[in-house]
C-alpha cells in the first residue's frame, strides 16, 4: 500500500498531540487527532497509526484535510501494534480491509492470544478457522494458516446494521491450504492477494462482489470460479499463473487490468459475453494453449503483449473498431498464418508479429506507418496485400527494418484505370475472399 505523504502534526512528541484530542468520533481533521492518517493512491483515508493513550477508541467514519473529507475505508498493517493499553475499539462500517499485525500486542490482543481466534469489534483477526463465533470481517492474513474447504453463508456471519455488508482484506487467505471456498455473502470488498499462493483450486461466489482486486488469485491452484455477473473489472495479474482451462466473462465485465490471465499456462478458452471490454497490456501473454477467442465486437485497443507467446494462436479476428495495436501485441504466435488489419489502424510498431514464424500473409490498410521491426522473425512472410496503390505506399512512414528479414512481395489493391503490368494486384471477390490478380 502506497499512501501520499501528508504533513500531519502527529510529527509532534506524543505530550503535544495526545492531550485534549477526541478518539471516539465519526470525523477526524487534520491535527486535531491522535490517529496517524494517510491518504492512498485512491484518495481514501488510511489509519496508519495512534499516538493517544485511550483504552477505548473508536476508528473515525471521514477525515478532514485541507477542508476536504475523505472517507476511512482501511486500518493499516502494524497500525495499532504495541498499544498494550488499548482494551477496546469501535470500528465502523466504513472499513473494507484491516491489516496485517493492526492490533497485534494490544490488550485485546492479549487477552485473547490463547484461543483458536481473536477477533476485533466483530473482525477476526486471527485464526486457523471460521469458528463459531460470527463475524463481519476477516484481517489481513488472518487465515493463511487456513486448510481445507470453506463454505461461508449468510447465516454464518453478522453483517453490518447500517450498509449489510461483508468484508475480506487483502492477503486474508495468502498462502494457505485452502481447497475451495464457496459463499452466498454480498460483499462489499474483497482484498489484493486475497487467495495469491494458496491451494485454492474451485472458488463459487454466489452473492455479489463489486469487482475482482488485483493478484485476487495470482499463481494459486485454481481451476474453476464462478464470477458473480456485478462484476466489473477484474484487478492486475488477478488469474495470473492459476491452472483455469476456460472462462467466460459476463457483460458486466468491461475492464480487464495488465496481466489478468498471464502465464495462466492451461488456459485454451475464453468467452466474451460483452461487446464493451477495454484491456490492459499483458492479457494474455504466456497462455501457451490459448487458441479459441473471439474478440469483443467494439474493441478499440489491443495494448502491448496482449497475446505475446501465445503459441497455439493460430486465427484472430480483428474488429473494424480497432485503432491501436501495442508493441510485441501478437509476437510469438508461432501458429499465426494470416492476419487482415482493419482500416482504422494507422501504425504498428516494436515487433508487433515479431517471430509469427509462419505468418503467410498481411492485409495492411492504405494508412498505415510501420517501424521498429514490426515483422521481426516473421521468416515466411510472403504476401502483402496493401488496400492502396504504389503511390499511396510511398507516402506513407515504414522503416528499413519493418520487415527484417522476410521475402516478402507487394500486392496492391486493384485499380483498373493504372495498372502496371510490372506489379502484382489483388481484390476482394465475391465472397470476401482475397483474390490475386
Amino acid at each position: 500500500m502506497k499512501f501520499k505523504a501528508l504533513p500531519l502534526v502527529l510529527a509532534l512528541p506524543l505530550f503535544l498531540v495526545s492531550c485534549g484530542k477526541n478518539d471516539n468520533s465519526d470525523v477526524v481533521e487534520n491535527g486535531k487527532t491522535n490517529f496517524e492518517i494517510g491518504l492512498d493512491d485512491s484518495y481514501n483515508a488510511v489509519i496508519t497509526g495512534y499516538n493517544g493513550n485511550k483504552s477505548s477508541i473508536s476508528i473515525p467514519k471521514k477525515y478532514i484535510y485541507n477542508g476536504k473529507e475523505y472517507p476511512v475505508i482501511k486500518i493499516a498493517d502494524n497500525a495499532f501494534n504495541g498499544c498494550s493499553f488499548l482494551s477496546s475499539v469501535k470500528i465502523p462500517s466504513t472499513i473494507m480491509s484491516i491489516g496485517k499485525d493492526a492490533f497485534f500486542g494490544t490488550k485485546i490482543y492479549n487477552d485473547q492470544k490463547d484461543n483458536s481466534n481473536i477477533y476485533v469489534d466483530g473482525w477476526l483477526i486471527s485464526g486457523n478457522e471460521i469458528g463459531d463465533t460470527k463475524i463481519r470481517g476477516i484481517a489481513s492474513n488472518a487465515l493463511e494458516n487456513f486448510s481445507g474447504d470453506l463454505v461461508l453463508n449468510k447465516e454464518d456471519v453478522t453483517l453490518d446494521d447500517e450498509y449489510d455488508f461483508f468484508s475480506i482484506s487483502d492477503n486474508a487467505f495468502y498462502g494457505s491450504n485452502i481447497t475451495s471456498f464457496e459463499s452466498d455473502i454480498d460483499f462489499n470488498y474483497i482484498g489484493k492477494s486475497c487467495f495469491k499462493n494458496s491451494s485454492i483450486k474451485s472458488a463459487i461466489f454466489n452473492g455479489t462482489v463489486p469487482y475482482f482486486s488485483d493478484y485476487l488469485f495470482t499463481s494459486s491452484e485454481l481451476e474453476t470460479v464462478k464470477i458473480p455477473s456485478t462484476v466489473w473489472l477484474l484487478g492486475v495479474d488477478a488469474f495470473r499463473g492459476t491452472k483455469i482451462k476456460e472462462i467466460t466473462l459476463d457483460e458486466n465485465i468491461t475492464h480487464l487490468q495488465s496481466g489478468v490471465f498471464q502465464d495462466c499456462s492451461l488456459l485454451s478458452k475464453v468467452l466474451f459475453k460483452g461487446s464493451n471490454v477495454s484491456f490492459s497490456a499483458s492479457t494474455f501473454k504466456n497462455d501457451s494453449l490459448l487458441e479459441d477467442i473471439k474478440l469483443p465486437s467494439n474493441l478499440t485497443s489491443i495494448p502491448s503483449e496482449m497475446f505475446y507467446n501465445c503459441k497455439y494462436l493460430s486465427n484472430i479476428d480483428i474488429p473494424s473498431t480497432v485503432s491501436y495495436i501495442g508493441g510485441q501485441a501478437f509476437y510469438g504466435c508461432s501458429l499465426l498464418k494470416e492476419v487482415v488489419l482493419p482500416d482504422s489502424v494507422s501504425k504498428l510498431t516494436y515487433q508487433t508479429f515479431g517471430e509469427c514464424k509462419i505468418l503467410k500473409s498481411v492485409v495492411l490498410p492504405k494508412n498505415i506507418t510501420l517501424e521498429n521491426k514490426v515483422f521481426y522473425g516473421a521468416l515466411a512472410l510472403e504476401k502483402i496485400y496493401y488496400k492502396g496503390s504504389q503511390s499511396d505506399l510511398e507516402a506513407q512512414t515504414v522503416t528499413y527494418d519493418a520487415y527484417f528479414n522476410a521475402n516478402y512481395i507487394y500486392y496492391y489493391q486493384e485499380d483498373l484505370d493504372n495498372i502496371d503490368p510490372t506489379l502484382k494486384y489483388w481484390h476482394y471477390n465475391s465472397e470476401n475472399e482475397i483474390e490475386e490478380i
